[in-house]
């Protein structure tokens, strides 16, 4: 930074030039190690996702206030004054969770509570609360329309929320079905560590969609929830896996996993993408478009995939996106694995 200083004191220096892909230099800043990014949302309030603490919709981005949890601990004074680092933020339609750097109560969330996502509180929060009851470190939360998973740092998964399509991975007592308003169903209010087949395994990674659950370990993919051919088992002898359950369509080792109620995208560590769909598994070919400078495209692959709702986004690591819409069931049954419906489209034509 010092040299940049120098450099912009001279009266022969342009920060206007360009480089050879047209970014100047001021473009291609992204960020400065050592610095606290903010959050910022903006958008409708409907179901309390924003976290601004009212229910007023947003046209501009405003930031986000975390809050501290209230802890009699006043050794540390500079703690209580340093603005918290964020680690991960994660929204669905009902919820809003926010992963923080802290060592113990790691979470905020906020949004519409009354199928027990949000943990113990069954009303709607506006605010971003602290989820006093966790005492795990989380380092990683993906969220499904009625629940919520979480990954601590020991390999666990923790789950609760509404449990109506088996997303949880265990079964809810009886006595803890209830019917809130047009909700109805098993309710886990309360955070449940996941076991089953996963009790003496490290998990690195956790996916969550509408109807299922995702996770992966170093060798192998676990899922369970509703089974419409996603989940990498038979649907016809396995509509309903209450347990996580390993799968069998896919046995290379993955590095992340997106998970819609249709489907299942696998990233693998030779850096291919896998999708199971309809009881099928195929690769997902995507012909990489080259642009200038020509050096850029050797070797591009993917590095990372995301997925909202039904649609999935992978990014190369040449700096392109491709899109891929996954077809619904009753559209597509049937159709090929080779069917133009898994040909990714690139973001940008």
């Amino acid at each position: 930074i010092s040299h940049s200083l120098l450099l912009l004191q001279r009266s022969d220096i342009d920060i206007s030039l360009k480089d050879f892909e047209g970014y100047t230099a001021f473009e291609l800043y992204k960020t400065v190690e050592g610095t606290k990014p903010s959050v910022n949302v903006s958008g409708a309030e409907l179901n309390a996702t924003l976290g601004l603490g009212d229910g007023d919709d947003r046209t501009y981005p405003n930031q986000v206030v975390i809050p501290r949890r209230d802890s009699s601990d006043s050794s540390n004074i500079h703690a209580k004054f340093f603005p918290l680092q964020v680690r991960q933020v994660q929204t669905s339609k009902l919820h809003t969770v926010i992963v923080t750097c802290e060592k113990k109560v790691n979470l905020r969330l906020c949004g519409f509570g009354s199928g027990g996502w949000l943990g113990p509180g069954q009303h709607t929060q506006y605010s971003l609360t602290p989820l006093s009851q966790l005492n795990q470190t989380i380092v990683s939360v993906p969220l499904g329309q009625d629940h919520t998973l979480a990954l601590t740092n020991t390999g666990e998964v923790l789950s609760w929320g509404l449990n109506q399509f088996a997303q949880l991975g265990y079964i809810v007592e009886t006595s803890s079905i209830a019917s809130i308003g047009r909700i109805e169903g098993p309710i886990q209010s309360a955070l449940k560590k996941i076991v089953g087949q996963l009790k003496k395994e490290f998990v690195r990674g956790v996916a969550a969609s509408k109807t299922s659950s995702a996770c992966w370990t170093v060798m192998e993919v676990f899922t369970w929830g509703t089974n419409n051919g996603q989940l990498g088992y038979d649907k016809s002898a396995q509509p309903i896996q209450v347990l996580p359950r390993k799968v069998t369509k896919t046995t290379k080792r993955v590095t992340s996993v997106c998970l819609t109620d249709a489907a299942m995208i696998c990233l693998l560590v030779m850096q291919e993408v896998i999708c199971v769909w309809s009881d099928q598994s195929f690769k997902i070919k995507s012909q990489i478009q080259p642009y200038r400078p020509p050096q850029a495209i050797k070797g591009a692959h993917v590095s990372k995939i995301i997925n909202c709702d039904d649609t999935v986004a992978a990014l190369f690591s040449n700096g392109e996106i491709f899109l891929l819409v996954i077809p619904m069931l009753t559209e597509a049954e049937g159709s090929p694995p080779s069917s133009k419906a898994f040909v990714p489209q690139p973001a940008w034509p």
